[in-house]
């Protein structure tokens, strides 16, 4: 039972992480965008 779940985990575990990391990583572009359109619309 147990080992039917072990590759659904680890697929949402990598999954997770792979989109924190992408996440960390555009922030501040993201930010700096935002910031830029708030800029514009103000």
């Amino acid at each position: 039972m147990g080992i039917e779940i072990v590759p659904a985990v680890v697929i949402l575990i990598s999954c997770s992480l792979g989109m924190l990391l992408y996440y960390k990583n555009n922030n501040l572009r993201i930010y700096n965008y935002l910031r830029l359109l708030n800029y514009h619309d103000f």
